[in-house]
């Protein structure tokens, strides 16, 4: 199939609005974390539940996407998933090294490790998107039960 010279700019026009559409729900997250999380404890938590909220969309609009595109990867839900995940990544590793929680830091590492797994294809399909579901919910269960665990800091961040 010959490549046009309109299907190169449609190509051009469709990873440009991707990017632009990516740095728009980074600086979205950025200023919602901000503005309502806090010391580390509250800030990783911020994360958990809001990537739980973004996976749970995802694996509703799952069923609904054609099977045999790669539609499930390209949409914004994806994007919220991969920008949160991204983001959350300095701050949960900084709560592993603080509250010296190795288990969690192997299932986010895990996790992560899935998720560009993922995005390049491998697993295959909405198989591999249930599969980094899964690998989040083991996280989500490994935070919470370390949550029951351990005193919330109520003091401010200052790192």
């Amino acid at each position: 199939m010959a490549v046009t010279f309109a299907n190169a700019v449609a190509s051009l026009r469709d990873r440009l609005r991707r990017m632009f559409r990516t740095r728009h729900l980074r600086a979205c997250y950025l200023a919602n974390l901000e503005g309502s999380a806090g010391p580390l404890d509250r800030r990783v938590r911020f994360h958990i539940d809001h990537l739980d909220d973004y996976w749970g969309r995802w694996l509703g609009f799952l069923p609904v996407l054609p099977a045999n595109t790669t539609s499930y990867l390209s949409n914004d839900l994806v994007v919220c998933v991969v920008v949160a995940t991204e983001i959350a990544t300095r701050d949960v590793h900084a709560y592993c090294s603080q509250h010296a929680t190795q288990p969690l830091r192997d299932a986010w590492d895990r996790y992560v490790s899935g998720l560009a797994e993922v995005r390049r294809g491998a697993p295959n399909g909405p198989e591999g998107v249930n599969l980094c579901a899964g690998m989040f919910a083991e996280v989500r269960e490994l935070h919470k039960t370390l949550r029951s665990q351990t005193p919330v800091d109520n003091t401010a961040n200052t790192a």
